[in-house]
C-alpha cells in the first residue's frame, strides 16, 4: 500500500512540475502567433456549428468560464501546453511526458486538450477533436493519416522546434519527480 501511495506521489508532483515549466515555455512563444490562436479560439467560440453537439459543448465551456476572453485563453493554453509536450522523444501517458516517437495518436491529444476544459470524458475528447480540427491549417501540428497497414488511426506530429524545446526537455527530464516546494529555503546572510 505505501509503494502505490508513494508513486501516487510522485506522479501528482511530476505532472505539477511538468505543468509549471510547460506553462513557462509558452509565455515565451512570438506574441504574433499567440494572437493568432486567440483569433481562432475567438472564431471557434462564436462561429456556428454545424453540429448541434457541438454547439451545446461550447455553450456549456462558456457557462463555466467567466467570460469569452478567459475561455480563449483556456483554449490557446490548453492547445499550447498539448502540442508542446509531443516533443519528438516525448509521450503523453497519465499526463506525464515521457520518451515515444515525436507522434501520438489523435484521440490521446484531443483527450489532452479537452481535459483542460471538461471534467466529463466523453465532453474532453469530444470538444478536443473539434479543436484541433479548427486549429489544424495554422501550423502548430501535422495530422497524419494512414491506411489500415500503416497507421490504426490518425496520429498528431508537433511543428514545434528549437533549442528553448530542447532546453525545456532538459530540464523537466531534471525536475520532472522532485517533490513540490512547500517553503522557499532562507537566505543565508
Amino acid at each position: 500500500m505505501a509503494y502505490s501511495i508513494q508513486l501516487l506521489k510522485e506522479a501528482t508532483a511530476g505532472r505539477h512540475n511538468i505543468t509549471d515549466w510547460l506553462k513557462q515555455f509558452i509565455t515565451q512563444i512570438d506574441e504574433e502567433d499567440i494572437q493568432q490562436l486567440r483569433d481562432r479560439a475567438l472564431l471557434f467560440i462564436t462561429e456556428e456549428k454545424d453540429d448541434i453537439a457541438s454547439e451545446a459543448r461550447v455553450k456549456e465551456l462558456l457557462y463555466f468560464f467567466d467570460d469569452t476572453s478567459s475561455l480563449v485563453e483556456a483554449i490557446v493554453n490548453a492547445l499550447c501546453m498539448t502540442i508542446v509536450a509531443i516533443k519528438p522523444d516525448w509521450r503523453i501517458r497519465a499526463g506525464v511526458p515521457t520518451p515515444f516517437a515525436g507522434v501520438l495518436p489523435i484521440q490521446a491529444v484531443a483527450t489532452q486538450i479537452g481535459f483542460h476544459l471538461h471534467k466529463d470524458q466523453i465532453d474532453a475528447v469530444l470538444t478536443g477533436m473539434d479543436i484541433l480540427a479548427s486549429f489544424a491549417d495554422i501550423g502548430m501540428y501535422n495530422l497524419m493519416f494512414g491506411t489500415a497497414d500503416d497507421l490504426d488511426t490518425g496520429v498528431v506530429q508537433s511543428n514545434f522546434s528549437g533549442p528553448d524545446l530542447d532546453k525545456l526537455q532538459s530540464m523537466i527530464k531534471a525536475t520532472q519527480y522532485l517533490p513540490p516546494l512547500i517553503i522557499h529555503p532562507l537566505t543565508i546572510t
